[in-house]
């Protein structure tokens, strides 16, 4: 079994807790495939650098849902070592998802919009799958992350509202970010003042 790798970023720092290894899988033509040994040996030389904020792997990428066995066997072998391990995710993943969280540190959940808010933009198999990855998350109890990226068009209170029900349905939140774009500072500090 084996990942096609499209970068490894071994300083990332925005993807979780401390100093990670932020391992992006995209099928590319440029990319390199590695087992999940092969990979895990990549993610051991920067341990040194994970410092005592619980640094470790992060996973992302468009292609994590074809590559998911790889990610499953990849986390299980860094969990056994005492490396952390998390994925980024909308939660549109499509495996066994009590299988992949078994050796999952943390969940980064990316809202882009809220299915209650904008619902016409998800159909009923994307809210189901959604639905039930935020189950699976609260019945194994991760702790999650949560990215909102605030623009032009949820850069409202009512939005935020909405945000904050939505969230409740999550048992173990551990951060929330608003990512600004084409938002000011000030909006996004009202806003978390809002959260």
């Amino acid at each position: 079994m084996k990942g096609c790798i499209n970068s490894i970023n071994p300083m990332a720092m925005d993807c979780g807790p401390g100093i990670r290894v932020l391992v992006d899988i995209e099928k590319k033509e440029d990319g390199i495939e590695l087992t999940p040994n092969e990979m895990v040996d990549r993610i051991r030389k920067f341990r040194p650098y994970f410092g005592p904020e619980n640094g470790g792997v992060t996973f992302t990428g468009k292609d994590l849902n074809e590559y998911i066995e790889f990610v499953i066997e990849t986390c299980h072998i860094c969990h056994k070592a005492g490396i952390t391990t998390c994925i980024e995710t909308e939660g549109l993943l499509t495996c066994d998802i009590s299988r992949l969280l078994h050796d999952l540190d943390l969940v980064l959940l990316n809202i882009n919009s809220i299915p209650m808010y904008n619902y016409n933009n998800y159909d009923i198999d994307t809210l189901m799958n959604i639905s039930k990855f935020i189950d699976e998350i609260n019945i194994n109890k991760k702790e999650v992350w949560v990215r909102q990226e605030i623009n032009d068009k949820n850069s409202n209170e009512k939005y935020i509202e909405e945000l904050k029900r939505y969230l409740n349905r999550i048992d173990n939140i551990g951060n929330i970010e608003l990512i600004p774009n084409g938002v000011d500072s000030d909006t996004i500090n009202k806003l978390k003042e809002l959260l």
